[in-house]
């Protein structure tokens, strides 16, 4: 064996040695990173995440619990709703139980939500029956109604007129009905 080949089988030898010492668990490249969050106890873990909200789509909410979910769980609820029913800020209104103008002001400004087309009566009655299961379903026949007792006001000029369209668009045709007139005449 002559100097050159001893050379080589020196150097192998030295670099097989050293690639078969990396694999060793005192080596840098085996050596972990910790991360301050991996001493954490469980109640410091959920502190640092934030809160989880549970969301059913099919599930009738209240205006409050609405509210309270964030924007982007909120417009997907809407969304999912516009999906399945054809309907518009009054009957939505009536689900979350508020006025049909704050909630169709508060989905069309805030949300960014836009209604297409009318709403027809049975789209919004199938809506709210499905939407509205602890009320129980929504009344679709008027006759099973029972007014028990209007009150009208009226600002401005009096118009007799204008009292009797009122009453007779509340009570069907030929009904027994008691009407009794209150009147308080202010000056101008």
């Amino acid at each position: 064996m002559d100097d050159a080949e001893y050379i080589y089988k020196q150097d192998v030898k030295e670099k097989a040695i050293t690639a078969r010492s990396s694999h060793k668990y005192g080596s840098s490249r085996r050596r972990r990173c910790g991360l301050s969050s991996d001493n954490l106890t469980r109640k410091e873990w959920e502190r640092m995440n934030g809160p989880v909200h549970t969301l059913k789509p099919d599930e009738a909410l209240s205006w409050d619990r609405f509210r309270a979910l964030p924007r982007s769980l909120q417009q997907d609820y809407i969304k999912h709703i516009l999906s399945k029913f054809k309907v518009g800020p009054a009957a939505l209104g009536r689900m979350f139980g508020v006025s049909e103008a704050y909630c169709g002001d508060y989905l069309k400004k805030q949300l960014g939500v836009t209604f297409q087309g009318r709403t027809t009566r049975q789209e919004t009655l199938r809506f709210l029956n499905a939407y509205r299961p602890e009320r129980g379903p929504v009344c679709t026949d008027k006759k099973n109604t029972e007014l028990m007792r209007v009150s009208l006001t009226f600002c401005g000029g009096f118009s007799p007129d204008a009292i009797a369209a009122r009453l007779q668009g509340l009570f069907p045709a030929g009904a027994a009905v008691s009407v009794t007139v209150d009147i308080s005449a202010v000056e101008a």
